[in-house]
């Protein structure tokens, strides 16, 4: 038989053990009460900040600031928000201020090229050059971007990096959309100075045995002069000259002669014209 006092106690301890179960349970389900209620909350006030901006969207520049001030009180850590105030900040040329935003939207997530993007044309508007061209090469390297190319090579026009400016051009050349052309007149603008052999076609030919070339202007831009080099072989020996011409319009010809003539028995073996120089 077993003793009634064991008994006793066997009870007790089991009692104590469901006591402790049971303020286990209900101290865990009270944490879990409460971490739904922040999550809960958390949701709320994330609903409510996307309805704010989503709202400011319509709202004119300095409206929409304060709707987005709200919105970044409620869930500071949304790129979209500082971007999107960055944007009306830049609208009205508070550059400045919109950097600030750029940069906050970038260190929460700095794979947003729009924001590199903005930031580049805030840093171009105030002229510090060095800084915008960096947001701008962060953002073509995200995304390629046409608004950025050409933002690149319009600010090493200005440096007069004429080299750089074509690489620029180039690559918008490839891009599609409506810059595609005003790329390549642009690069071809620099481009003729580089190489004008490629722009300016030239036809020789001997009339009244004068010795003589038609240069046509092909580049699509009007220039005010030329130098043509003339290397040529009469009766097996080198002739070189240059003679320079004044302004050629587009699709424009101008006939130029070296100053040599022929004779019935002369022999013209080689020759090679060329536009050595262009000015513009």
């Amino acid at each position: 038989m077993s003793n009634p006092r064991s008994r006793g106690q066997a009870l007790t301890s089991w009692e104590k053990r469901d006591k402790r179960e049971i303020r286990h349970f209900s101290c865990w389900r009270l944490r879990w009460c409460a971490f739904c209620l922040v999550v809960a909350n958390a949701l709320q006030a994330s609903a409510a900040a996307f309805e704010m901006a989503d709202k400011a969207r319509e709202r004119v520049p300095r409206s929409s600031i304060r709707w987005l001030d709200r919105a970044i009180e409620m869930v500071d850590d949304e790129p979209g928000f500082y971007s999107q105030k960055a944007g009306n900040l830049a609208e009205i040329r508070n550059c400045r201020q919109a950097i600030v935003l750029y940069t906050s939207a970038l260190e929460l997530d700095d794979n947003r090229y729009q924001d590199f993007l903005g930031r580049g044309q805030c840093y171009q508007m105030l002229g510090q050059w060095q800084e915008a061209k960096e947001s701008y090469l962060e953002s073509v390297r995200l995304l390629p971007n046409a608004t950025a190319v050409k933002a690149l090579a319009d600010m090493a026009l200005l440096a007069a990096q004429y080299q750089e400016a074509k690489g620029f051009y180039l690559t918008l050349m490839a891009s599609p959309g409506h810059q595609r052309e005003l790329a390549k007149r642009e690069f071809v603008a620099l481009d003729l100075f580089d190489n004008p052999q490629i722009y300016f076609l030239s036809q020789t030919l001997v009339r009244d045995r004068e010795l003589t070339t038609v240069i046509t202007n092909q580049s699509g831009h009007a220039v005010r002069g030329l130098d043509v080099n003339f290397d040529v072989e009469i009766n097996g020996e080198g002739r070189q000259a240059e003679v320079s011409a004044g302004a050629l319009p587009v699709g424009g010809q101008v006939q130029l002669y070296p100053g040599w003539f022929l004779g019935d028995n002369d022999e013209l073996s080689k020759v090679h014209v060329s536009v050595t120089r262009v000015r513009r």
